[in-house]
């Protein structure tokens, strides 16, 4: 079993679930593919604190680094769109990251 399979994006821990990591992919692609971890990002469309220009540029360079990544937008959620907030929450777009948190778990653990 590999416990680096989800490791932060600051590669300072060897497991966890970052929800908001201290330093962006944008800045530590290669270091991650250097890590051979897979990346499993949420992205809400109307997220009001990281542009979708760094969103799309972050695909681009863990691509380019050869990181194994999902990055997944929901276009219509905020940026807590899995959070408690009614203002913010998004069940569908929960449900489905989610679903996805665990299929990966499931497909690489």
């Amino acid at each position: 079993m590999r416990s680096d399979v989800f490791r932060p994006i600051d590669g300072g821990s060897e497991s966890g679930f970052p929800l908001v990591g201290p330093v962006p992919p944008l800045e530590t692609a290669e270091r991650i593919a250097a890590n051979g971890v897979h990346r499993l990002g949420f992205y809400g469309g109307l997220d009001h604190i990281l542009p979708q220009a760094e969103w799309q540029e972050a695909e681009r360079r863990l691509t380019d680094a050869k990181v194994g990544h999902e990055l997944v937008t929901y276009p219509g959620a905020r940026y807590g769109f899995a959070a408690d907030r009614p203002e913010d929450h998004d069940a569908a777009a929960t449900a489905d990251a989610w679903r996805r948190v665990h299929q990966a778990l499931a497909e690489r653990l």
